[in-house]
C-alpha cells in the first residue's frame, strides 16, 4: 500500500508532462506547429471579464473584455432577439471563462456559441478603412 502512492505520482506526472509535450507539436512531433489551434477563453467574465458588447456582422457578437482585448463570437444557428437587445446575460462555464462552449441569454432564448476568436480594435479597424 505504501509503494502505491509513489508509483501513482509517477504514473500521473508522466501523464501531465506528456500532454504538455504533445500540446506543443503536431502527429509527427515537429514543433514548428502553429499556435493558433489554441482554444481561446475569455477569463473571468463571470466577475470582471466583460466591459462591452455589441452586435458584429453577420450576427455575431463582439464582446470586450479586459485590457481592451476584443473577441468574436459566431452562433450556432440563427440569434433572432440580438440585434434588437440592449442587455445580454452570459453563461460562463464553471471556471469563469468564456469560450466555444459558453451561452449568451438574449431575451428568453439561450444562443449558443459555436466560434471564439480573439480580434483587434473594431473601432480601430473601422478609421483604418476610413482613411
Amino acid at each position: 500500500m505504501k509503494t502505491f502512492k509513489p508509483v501513482l505520482a509517477i504514473v500521473l506526472g508522466s501523464l501531465i508532462l506528456g500532454t504538455g509535450i504533445a500540446a506543443y507539436g503536431d502527429e509527427n512531433g515537429s514543433k514548428d506547429a502553429k499556435p493558433s489551434s489554441r482554444r481561446v477563453v475569455i477569463p473571468f467574465v463571470a466577475t470582471t471579464g466583460l466591459y462591452s458588447w455589441r452586435v458584429g456582422e453577420d450576427n455575431s457578437m463582439l464582446l470586450e473584455a479586459r485590457h481592451n482585448d476584443w473577441y468574436k463570437a459566431t452562433f450556432r444557428g440563427y440569434c433572432p432577439p440580438l440585434r434588437f437587445e440592449q442587455q445580454i446575460g452570459v453563461i460562463a462555464g464553471p471556471m469563469g471563462g468564456f469560450d466555444e462552449f459558453s451561452k449568451v441569454l438574449v431575451d428568453d432564448s439561450i444562443c449558443y456559441v459555436d466560434t471564439l476568436e480573439h480580434i483587434g480594435n473594431p473601432d480601430k479597424a473601422i478609421k483604418d478603412k476610413a482613411s
